[in-house]
Protein backbone atom coordinates (compact mmCIF):
# COMPACT_ATOMS: atom_id res chain seq x y z
CA UNK A 1 0.00 0.00 0.00
CA UNK A 2 3.00 2.64 0.83
CA UNK A 3 4.41 1.70 -2.43
CA UNK A 4 1.75 2.25 -4.20
CA UNK A 5 0.93 5.60 -2.82
CA UNK A 6 5.11 6.12 -3.39
CA UNK A 7 4.31 5.23 -6.66
CA UNK A 8 1.50 7.46 -7.11
CA UNK A 9 2.84 10.35 -5.84
CA UNK A 10 5.85 9.49 -7.99
CA UNK A 11 3.73 9.75 -11.34
CA UNK A 12 2.07 13.03 -10.15
CA UNK A 13 5.86 14.45 -9.64
CA UNK A 14 6.31 13.14 -13.28
CA UNK A 15 3.79 14.53 -14.71
CA UNK A 16 3.43 17.65 -12.75
CA UNK A 17 7.55 17.55 -14.28
CA UNK A 18 6.27 16.75 -17.65
CA UNK A 19 3.58 19.67 -17.69
CA UNK A 20 6.48 22.48 -16.55
CA UNK A 21 8.81 21.14 -19.01
CA UNK A 22 6.17 21.18 -22.07
CA UNK A 23 4.74 24.64 -20.81
CA UNK A 24 8.78 25.70 -21.01
CA UNK A 25 8.73 24.29 -24.55
CA UNK A 26 5.34 25.42 -25.33
CA UNK A 27 6.56 28.89 -24.60
CA UNK A 28 10.33 28.73 -25.48
CA UNK A 29 8.58 27.23 -29.37
CA UNK A 30 6.49 30.33 -29.18
CA UNK A 31 9.38 32.44 -28.58
CA UNK A 32 11.32 30.87 -31.63
CA UNK A 33 7.99 31.36 -33.85
CA UNK A 34 7.41 34.96 -32.93
CA UNK A 35 11.34 35.65 -33.30
CA UNK A 36 10.68 33.94 -37.17
CA UNK A 37 7.81 35.73 -37.92
CA UNK A 38 9.56 39.21 -36.85
CA UNK A 39 12.19 38.27 -39.18
CA UNK A 40 10.37 37.51 -42.33
CA UNK A 41 7.62 40.66 -41.71
CA UNK A 42 11.24 42.52 -41.23
CA UNK A 43 12.42 41.04 -44.21
CA UNK A 44 9.62 41.50 -46.84
CA UNK A 45 9.40 45.27 -45.63
CA UNK A 46 13.25 45.52 -46.58
CA UNK A 47 12.70 43.64 -49.58
CA UNK A 48 9.34 46.58 -50.37
CA UNK A 49 11.46 49.24 -49.63
CA UNK A 50 14.42 48.24 -51.65
CA UNK A 51 12.03 48.02 -54.60
CA UNK A 52 10.35 51.04 -53.97
CA UNK A 53 13.92 52.70 -54.22
CA UNK A 54 14.68 50.75 -56.94
CA UNK A 55 11.42 51.56 -58.79
CA UNK A 56 12.19 55.59 -58.00
CA UNK A 57 15.49 55.22 -59.14
CA UNK A 58 14.35 53.79 -62.24
CA UNK A 59 11.80 56.31 -62.89
CA UNK A 60 14.61 58.85 -62.46
CA UNK A 61 16.39 57.28 -64.70
CA UNK A 62 13.98 56.80 -67.15
CA UNK A 63 12.86 60.69 -67.16
CA UNK A 64 16.61 61.43 -67.70
CA UNK A 65 16.84 59.14 -70.52
CA UNK A 66 13.33 60.60 -71.61
CA UNK A 67 14.42 64.06 -71.64
CA UNK A 68 15.01 65.04 -75.17
CA UNK A 69 18.22 66.06 -76.47
CA UNK A 70 18.67 67.78 -80.03
CA UNK A 71 20.58 66.24 -82.49
CA UNK A 72 22.79 69.27 -83.70
CA UNK A 73 23.95 71.97 -81.69
CA UNK A 74 22.14 75.26 -81.38
CA UNK A 75 25.28 77.92 -80.91
CA UNK A 76 24.18 80.53 -78.44
CA UNK A 77 25.42 84.30 -78.23
CA UNK A 78 27.51 84.50 -74.60
CA UNK A 79 25.16 87.29 -73.53
CA UNK A 80 21.72 84.78 -74.21
CA UNK A 81 23.76 81.57 -72.48
CA UNK A 82 24.52 83.39 -69.18
CA UNK A 83 21.26 84.63 -68.79
CA UNK A 84 19.72 81.09 -69.75
CA UNK A 85 21.87 78.89 -67.63
CA UNK A 86 20.06 80.63 -64.36
CA UNK A 87 17.09 78.61 -65.14
CA UNK A 88 18.37 75.37 -67.24
CA UNK A 89 21.54 74.93 -64.29
CA UNK A 90 23.98 74.37 -67.18
CA UNK A 91 27.60 74.39 -67.57
CA UNK A 92 28.91 77.12 -70.41
CA UNK A 93 31.06 75.68 -72.96
CA UNK A 94 32.87 78.31 -74.74
CA UNK A 95 34.41 77.50 -78.34
CA UNK A 96 37.42 80.56 -78.60
CA UNK A 97 37.90 81.11 -82.93
CA UNK A 98 38.24 83.35 -85.04
CA UNK A 99 37.57 84.05 -88.80
CA UNK A 100 41.70 83.05 -90.17
CA UNK A 101 41.50 80.04 -87.78
CA UNK A 102 42.22 77.09 -89.99
CA UNK A 103 42.23 74.48 -86.88
CA UNK A 104 38.55 76.28 -85.39
CA UNK A 105 37.03 75.48 -88.95
CA UNK A 106 38.42 71.62 -88.59
CA UNK A 107 36.95 71.50 -85.17
CA UNK A 108 33.69 72.66 -86.78
CA UNK A 109 33.44 70.37 -89.35
CA UNK A 110 34.86 66.58 -87.36
CA UNK A 111 34.70 67.22 -83.60
CA UNK A 112 31.53 68.97 -83.23
CA UNK A 113 29.57 67.13 -86.27
CA UNK A 114 30.07 64.11 -84.12
CA UNK A 115 26.82 62.69 -82.80
CA UNK A 116 28.21 61.49 -79.30
CA UNK A 117 29.83 65.29 -79.27
CA UNK A 118 26.65 66.79 -79.88
CA UNK A 119 24.34 64.36 -77.58
CA UNK A 120 26.81 64.76 -74.45
CA UNK A 121 27.81 68.67 -75.20
CA UNK A 122 23.26 69.34 -75.28
CA UNK A 123 23.34 67.05 -72.61
CA UNK A 124 25.38 69.20 -70.02
CA UNK A 125 26.08 72.50 -71.60
CA UNK A 126 24.82 75.53 -73.19
CA UNK A 127 27.05 75.80 -76.09
CA UNK A 128 28.60 79.49 -77.01
CA UNK A 129 31.10 80.67 -80.20
CA UNK A 130 32.83 83.47 -79.41
CA UNK A 131 34.70 85.13 -82.13
CA UNK A 132 37.71 86.75 -79.99
CA UNK A 133 38.17 88.92 -82.37
CA UNK A 134 34.53 90.02 -84.21
CA UNK A 135 32.05 90.09 -81.36
CA UNK A 136 29.48 92.19 -80.01
CA UNK A 137 30.04 93.51 -75.99
CA UNK A 138 29.13 91.16 -73.29
CA UNK A 139 28.24 91.72 -69.25
CA UNK A 140 30.05 89.01 -67.26
CA UNK A 141 29.59 88.76 -63.74
CA UNK A 142 28.27 92.57 -63.37
CA UNK A 143 31.32 93.63 -65.90
CA UNK A 144 30.59 94.84 -69.18
CA UNK A 145 33.77 93.75 -71.91
CA UNK A 146 33.89 94.87 -75.71
CA UNK A 147 36.41 94.94 -78.26
CA UNK A 148 39.45 96.68 -77.78
CA UNK A 149 42.42 97.91 -79.80
CA UNK A 150 45.58 95.16 -79.62
CA UNK A 151 48.78 95.22 -82.24
CA UNK A 152 47.27 95.08 -85.81
CA UNK A 153 44.25 92.92 -84.64
CA UNK A 154 41.21 94.00 -81.92
CA UNK A 155 40.92 91.24 -79.51
CA UNK A 156 37.76 91.13 -77.37
CA UNK A 157 38.35 92.21 -73.77
CA UNK A 158 36.12 89.18 -72.10
CA UNK A 159 38.53 86.95 -74.95
CA UNK A 160 41.62 88.81 -73.11
CA UNK A 161 40.01 88.59 -69.15
CA UNK A 162 38.78 84.43 -69.38
CA UNK A 163 42.03 83.57 -71.31
CA UNK A 164 44.53 85.42 -69.52
CA UNK A 165 45.88 87.18 -72.58
CA UNK A 166 46.79 83.57 -74.20
CA UNK A 167 45.13 84.62 -76.81
CA UNK A 168 45.48 80.81 -78.94
CA UNK A 169 42.94 79.66 -81.12
CA UNK A 170 40.59 77.35 -80.64
CA UNK A 171 40.58 77.52 -77.09
CA UNK A 172 37.73 75.76 -75.35
CA UNK A 173 36.44 77.14 -72.54
CA UNK A 174 34.49 75.87 -69.66
CA UNK A 175 32.33 78.03 -67.16
CA UNK A 176 30.66 76.38 -64.15
CA UNK A 177 26.25 77.10 -63.48
CA UNK A 178 28.10 79.77 -61.61
CA UNK A 179 29.86 81.15 -64.45
CA UNK A 180 33.15 80.53 -62.57
CA UNK A 181 36.05 79.59 -65.01
CA UNK A 182 36.41 75.48 -64.49
CA UNK A 183 39.26 75.53 -67.46
CA UNK A 184 40.46 76.44 -70.32
CA UNK A 185 41.83 74.08 -72.85
CA UNK A 186 44.14 75.67 -75.70
CA UNK A 187 44.14 73.91 -79.43
CA UNK A 188 42.05 70.98 -81.25
CA UNK A 189 40.45 68.41 -79.68
CA UNK A 190 39.77 65.01 -81.24
CA UNK A 191 36.00 63.73 -80.85
CA UNK A 192 36.32 60.78 -78.47
CA UNK A 193 38.53 63.27 -75.99
CA UNK A 194 35.83 66.10 -76.40
CA UNK A 195 33.34 63.34 -74.59
CA UNK A 196 36.25 62.37 -71.63
CA UNK A 197 36.30 66.18 -71.41
CA UNK A 198 32.56 66.91 -71.75
CA UNK A 199 31.55 64.08 -69.30
CA UNK A 200 34.22 64.83 -66.99
CA UNK A 201 33.15 68.40 -66.13
CA UNK A 202 29.18 67.94 -66.86
CA UNK A 203 29.26 65.00 -64.65
CA UNK A 204 30.80 67.13 -61.52
CA UNK A 205 33.61 64.26 -61.72
CA UNK A 206 36.11 67.20 -61.91
CA UNK A 207 34.97 67.95 -57.92
CA UNK A 208 36.20 64.19 -56.93
CA UNK A 209 39.18 62.91 -59.15
CA UNK A 210 41.39 63.83 -61.32
CA UNK A 211 40.77 63.80 -65.26
CA UNK A 212 43.42 61.27 -65.38
CA UNK A 213 42.03 59.13 -63.26
CA UNK A 214 37.99 59.67 -64.97
CA UNK A 215 39.57 58.47 -68.04
CA UNK A 216 41.22 55.79 -66.69
CA UNK A 217 38.39 54.27 -64.96
CA UNK A 218 36.23 55.17 -68.38
CA UNK A 219 38.30 53.63 -70.82
CA UNK A 220 39.11 50.06 -68.55
CA UNK A 221 37.25 47.53 -69.78
CA UNK A 222 34.25 46.58 -67.80
CA UNK A 223 33.99 42.74 -66.75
Amino acid sequence: MIKFKNYTKMNKLTLLLLLVIGSQFAYAQSDKDKARAAAKAKMEARKKQEAQMSNGLNRTQESANAEPVAKTITWLNLNDALAKSKTSKKKILVDFFTDWCGWCKRMDKTTYEDPKVIETLNRYYLPVKFNAEREDPVTYKGVPYSMKAQGIRSTHEFAIHILSGKMGYPTTTFLGVDHDLLTNIPGYIQADEMVMILKFFGENKHLSMSYDDFKRIETTPKN
